[in-house]
């Protein structure tokens, strides 16, 4: 019954969470001094627990994004594991203005949300995908200048 309760709840949140953030984080920049990254036009923020066996398949993949995309898109790891691993995410987050993306996704993981250079959310996405999917949704926000 639990596992019932949570898939209805992850589908919900998969429907109505992306609007909310969208409408969260539109005001929210990045600050390059902050990010200590060179200003790009894309961020891709990654949110995943490291005993989370779909991340474990997700994660090689955000690793070769960062290859591909090196010095063109920000790549901001936010850890979920215990309680130690949420609390330095919340504060990598709070400093770079991803409070709200952090506060609604942090519990459901894995989830990459890809912001274009003024700080909005224009994509989500959750579970395991094709590494052509996030690579079609980077580019997608790199040509949209």
């Amino acid at each position: 019954m639990h596992r019932y309760i949570r898939i209805i709840l992850f589908t919900a949140m998969v429907i109505v969470l992306p609007f909310i953030c969208a409408a969260t984080t539109v005001a929210e920049p990045i600050p390059p001094e902050v990010s200590k990254a060179p200003q790009t036009d894309a961020t891709v923020v990654f949110i995943h627990s490291r005993d989370c066996p779909i991340c474990q398949k997700v994660s090689p993949i955000v690793g070769d994004l960062q290859k591909q995309y090196k010095g063109k898109v920000n790549f901001v790891d936010l850890d979920v594991t215990d309680h130690k691993d949420v609390v330095q995410s919340r504060k990598l987050a709070s400093s770079m203005k991803l409070s709200s993306f952090f506060a609604l996704y942090k519990d459901s993981f894995p989830c990459v949300g890809i912001f274009n250079s003024k700080a909005k959310c224009v994509k989500e996405l959750f579970g395991a995908n094709p590494k052509q999917t996030y690579v079609s949704s980077i580019d997608a926000v790199l040509n949209t200048k």
